[in-house]
C-alpha cells in the first residue's frame, strides 16, 4: 500500500463488513451506474463491482490509481470500471448518475454535499465525519439545525445507516464517522434557495425581524433555530416571494 499522509487527510477503511454494508445500502438494480468518490485501494469498489454496478471511480492520488488499475485490471478491460483522476469537486457533471458512494475526505464534506444538492441522482451512500453527518439529519426546530441541515432537509431524504468507530480506519483519525443514505427528492426551492438560506441563517442568534425586516410577528419574534417545519417553510416562501419581487 502507498504511504499514508495525515497532512492530506488520508485515512482508509479497513473493515470489509462496513464496506459491504455501504455497497448494499445503495439498493439499486445490477447494471446501474455508480460514481465512487475517493476509492483509495478499492475496498468499497470491490463490493460495488460484485453487486453488478458499473463503477466510475474518481481518485485524486495517482498512487492509488495505480493500485486500482492492477487490482481491477479485468473489470477495467470489461468496461465495468472506469477511473477518473482528479478532485470530485472539479467534475460536478459526474454526479448526475444513478448512485453515488464513497468515504468522504473530511476537508471536502461541506462543498461536496452542496454540490450533491445541485445534482441529479437516485440514491447516495456516503461516509462523513460523524459530527458533520449528524448535521445533515437535523430537522427544523431541532437543536443544531443549520444552513447545511436546511440544504439536506430541502433536497434529500436522509437516514442513518450506521456509525463507524475511528478504530476501523488506518491511520485512526481523531473522530468517529457515520454512513448516511440519501434519496434525492425534487428541489423544493429551485431558484435562489442558496441565497435564501444564507440570508436566513446570517444572524441565527438574532430574532428574525432584526435580520429580515417585514416578517409577520409570529415569525419575526423568533430565532431561526426555534422554527418548526411548518414555520420554516413559511419563512422560505416569504423570502422567495420577496426575492422575486426585487427582480428587475
Amino acid at each position: 500500500m502507498p504511504d499514508l499522509y495525515r497532512r492530506y487527510g488520508q485515512v482508509f477503511l479497513r473493515n470489509a463488513s462496513v464496506a459491504r454494508a455501504e455497497a448494499r445500502a445503495l439498493s439499486l438494480p445490477a447494471g446501474s451506474n455508480v460514481v465512487e468518490i475517493g476509492p483509495g485501494t478499492g475496498i468499497l469498489t470491490a463490493f460495488l463491482l460484485d453487486i453488478g454496478y458499473y463503477v466510475k471511480a474518481v481518485e485524486t492520488d495517482h498512487r492509488f490509481i495505480d493500485v486500482l488499475r492492477e487490482r481491477f485490471s479485468a473489470e477495467l478491460g470489461e468496461g465495468r470500471l472506469s477511473i477518473v483522476k482528479g478532485n470530485i469537486l472539479d467534475f460536478p457533471g459526474v454526479l448526475n448518475t444513478d448512485g453515488i458512494a464513497g468515504n468522504i475526505p473530511y476537508s471536502i464534506s461541506s462543498p461536496l454535499f452542496e454540490l450533491l444538492c445541485k445534482s441529479s441522482f437516485r440514491f447516495a451512500v456516503l461516509m462523513f465525519q460523524r459530527e458533520f453527518g449528524e448535521k445533515l439529519l437535523k430537522l427544523p426546530g431541532q437543536r443544531g439545525f443549520s444552513r447545511i441541515s436546511a440544504l439536506s432537509y430541502l433536497n434529500v431524504n436522509a437516514r442513518r445507516i450506521r456509525n463507524v468507530p475511528r478504530t476501523f480506519f488506518t491511520p485512526a483519525p481523531k473522530v468517529d464517522s457515520i454512513i448516511l443514505r440519501f434519496e434525492r427528492k425534487e428541489m423544493m426551492y429551485p431558484d435562489k434557495y442558496e441565497d435564501i438560506l444564507r440570508t436566513a441563517f446570517a444572524g441565527k442568534r438574532k430574532k428574525l425581524k432584526n435580520v429580515l425586516p417585514g416578517l409577520p410577528p409570529e415569525l419575526g419574534d423568533m430565532r431561526i433555530e426555534e422554527l418548526g417545519e411548518v414555520q420554516f417553510l413559511k419563512l422560505l416562501d416569504i423570502m422567495r416571494n420577496t426575492l422575486k419581487e426585487k427582480k428587475p
